[in-house]
């Protein structure tokens, strides 16, 4: 998770091909996880570095009613080896977040990879999905993906 006042925040969606970024259509998303405790980004990198430092995959992400909403997963690689590896980076952190009590729903959104991820995710790493109602957002005023549903992700 990329800490608030990293840069990179205002210029990943250039990097992953998304809107996410300074001038883009969800600037606003990308000054938030640059200012905003409550917003952040799950950067997924390269584990082949042999193949570039460029990231495979990031999800902006928020935190509201102790739940952690992640927007819609976008990046670079569209093969199923990379899905494996960019849910499985997911199912880590997501087992991170349970552990601190706090529960996690991911956007019922088809954009970017999200889709390919939370059926990985299902499949893959035991997880039951649950359409539930999205937490307020911390901010009204945020670009996000996220719709009146969230999955919410649970262990089975």
């Amino acid at each position: 998770i990329l800490d608030n006042g990293d840069l990179r925040a205002l210029t990943i969606g250039q990097e992953i091909s998304c809107c996410q970024y300074i001038d883009g259509y969800a600037s606003s998303c990308a000054i938030a996880t640059y200012e905003d405790p409550n917003y952040g980004i799950v950067l997924v990198d390269n584990i082949d570095q042999s193949k570039g430092s460029r990231p495979l995959a990031e999800a902006a992400v928020w935190i509201s009613e102790g739940m952690v909403v992640i927007d819609s997963i976008e990046g670079l690689r569209k093969d199923a080896s990379g899905y494996s590896k960019i849910a499985a980076a997911f199912d880590a952190i997501i087992k991170q977040w349970h552990a601190q009590g706090l529960r996690v729903g991911i956007s019922t959104t088809d954009y970017g990879m999200t889709v390919q991820i939370c059926n990985k995710l299902r499949r893959e790493f035991g997880y039951a999905i649950q359409a539930v109602n999205t937490p307020a957002r911390p901010a009204r005023n945020i670009y996000t993906d996220v719709g009146h549903y969230v999955n919410e992700f649970k262990k089975a």
